[in-house]
């Protein structure tokens, strides 16, 4: 018989906490990691790593039945971190033995990263049937590509710009072949034109940010809908699963 799935998350007053607590996450993205994050459920007790979670914010969304680990290549992030289960390390050389988690979740952690490397660990240390959520910036949205231009320009004269700009390895492309180890069984596309709205909301016009993000989500949803356009968006969601524990490669859900 097959063992009961338990949410690996509790998406509601959890989730509000946590995403109002989460100053840097642009207002954009809530609803849509929201809707990633209620899809994850799996056999308990689930071992669960946060890949460059930071300070750990994450644990304030997770279910009652989760053990929560933090991985994070920043020193001071680590120490600041209340998260009980901690390690500094990186995401190319991840410091645990094979098959050690049932769930790896990643928000915009790919862009510092060698992508290859990264899926292959995660693939290692997944438990077969384990799942691999991710959710991070793609590489080719037009308005948030003149975004990260003109902050490249800025770089020039403020030498805390041109540090992180240089901590970018390169944003992610999805693709459609499969990853080694891992099937893809949940895609989708998330933000065309909307982010419009956030030189508003870096301005301080929060309102008229999300104003504008309102109107305008319909149009991206009816464009990404669309072969052509879904590589151009700015944030991209795909669960995978390792080994046999899942659907073939390319599901969207």
């Amino acid at each position: 018989m097959a063992q009961d799935r338990v949410p690996a998350f509790d998406t509601g007053a959890r989730f509000d906490a946590y995403a109002e607590g989460h100053a840097s996450m642009p207002r954009l993205w809530r609803d849509a990691l929201r809707a990633s994050l209620k899809r994850l459920a799996l056999p308990a007790p689930i071992e669960l790593l946060d890949i460059g979670g930071g300070t750990g914010a994450l644990e304030a969304a997770i279910g009652g039945q989760v053990h929560y680990w933090l991985l994070d290549r920043s020193a001071e992030s680590i120490r600041a971190a209340p998260a009980r289960r901690k390690v500094r390390g990186e995401s190319e050389a991840l410091p645990f033995p094979d098959a050690s988690f049932d769930l790896i979740v990643s928000i915009s952690t790919l862009q510092y990263t060698d992508h290859d490397a990264f899926f292959r660990e995660c693939a290692r240390v997944l438990r077969p049937g384990g799942m691999l959520a991710i959710h991070e910036n793609g590489a080719f949205n037009p308005v948030v590509g003149a975004m990260r231009a003109a902050r490249r320009i800025a770089a020039r004269r403020r030498p805390e710009l041109r540090a992180y700009t240089r901590s970018i390895t390169g944003y992610y492309r999805p693709r459609a072949a499969p990853r080694p180890g891992l099937s893809c069984v949940y895609r989708r596309a998330y933000f065309l034109l909307s982010p419009l709205s956030l030189p508003l909301e870096l301005a301080g016009l929060r309102g008229a940010g999300r104003a504008l993000a309102w109107l305008l989500r319909p149009l991206d949803a009816l464009l990404l809908g669309l072969p052509g356009l879904r590589g151009l968006a700015w944030w991209n969601v795909q669960h995978f699963v390792r080994g046999d524990g899942g659907a073939g490669a390319g599901g969207s859900g």
